[in-house]
């Protein structure tokens, strides 16, 4: 059984595996990943609205989609097609919401460390 920590098995969930080449697409695209499951599962609109402010997130202007419809997409992807309308690392995420590996505190865990990363990928002239 490998070990990983909480960010580590958010990231290998979403399979967001390009650091080494392209950190800061990487981490960006692995954020909103993130910040949209938890909006996706904050159906009540408490959890979310404090680290969004924290991490500078803003809601999309559309009506937010139920984690459900997101996580029935897998099979889009098991076929080998695209879901337009959503990630991969969107759809793993849901699914493992719904599954219950992974909770909105682990969301916000790896927001917050996705957050400080790009903060330092920014400082050090290494975002486009």
């Amino acid at each position: 059984m490998i070990h990983r920590s909480r960010f580590e098995r958010i990231v290998h969930i979403a399979g967001a595996d390009d650091w080494h080449h392209d950190a800061w697409g990487t981490a960006m695209g692995m954020f909103f990943d993130v910040a949209s499951v938890l909006d996706m599962s904050d159906i009540e609109g408490d959890v979310s609205p404090e680290p969004f402010a924290r991490w500078q997130y803003q809601r999309a202007p559309f009506t937010v989609p139920a984690i459900e419809t997101v996580a029935a997409r897998a099979d889009d992807y098991n076929e080998g097609e695209w879901a337009d309308d959503y990630t991969y690392g969107q759809v793993a995420l849901a699914i493992a919401y719904q599954d219950g590996e992974i909770t909105q505190a682990d969301l916000i865990y790896a927001g917050d460390v996705l957050s400080r990363y790009t903060d330092i990928l920014r400082r050090n002239g290494k975002d486009y």
